[in-house]
């Protein structure tokens, strides 16, 4: 059965790293490898405890001189890739198989010959709610589909 990384650059998201490390563990992925850029909150501490656990891989990844920490990230992740597979995927961002228990079951439904995946983005709102700084989303603000499913007085 192929094996398979889930991978995020994460900056200041000590709130939402338990649970989307849980959700990729409960997917079933094999490893989860995380780089914290930058961050300034408590990510690093719940970073290196998750690694210490054996839960994650954690990489300290300072912006530095990077032109594009990011990138830079995904491709060291790729170079230090050991399993078949690997996900790439923002702390906000969440793989929904909706036809398969498991990303093994999900990833043995394809032909062996099949390199790559692509996978839709869809964006799910915040439920016409503020954000945790009390002010509304910049994409509720920007896109008009956005602004016509949540009232917002302008």
């Amino acid at each position: 059965m192929a094996t398979s990384t889930a991978c995020a650059i994460m900056k200041g998201e000590r709130p939402y790293i338990l649970e989307w490390v849980a959700y990729y563990r409960i997917l079933g992925f094999d490893r989860i490898v995380i780089y914290s850029n930058d961050s300034s909150d408590d990510s690093d501490q719940i970073l290196a405890k998750l690694a210490s656990l054996g839960v994650i891989r954690y990489v300290a990844w300072p912006s530095g001189a990077r032109a594009s920490p990011q990138l830079d990230a995904y491709a060291d992740a790729v170079a230090r890739c050991d399993t078949d597979w690997i996900l790439f995927v923002d702390a906000d961002e969440f793989l929904l198989l909706h036809e398969h228990r498991s990303v093994s079951e999900f990833l043995a439904a394809f032909p062996p010959d099949v390199s790559g995946i692509a996978v839709n983005w869809r964006l799910s709102g915040r439920a016409a709610l503020p954000n945790r700084m009390g002010a509304w989303s910049s994409i509720a603000l920007d896109w008009p589909r956005m602004r016509s499913a949540i009232p917002i007085s302008m």
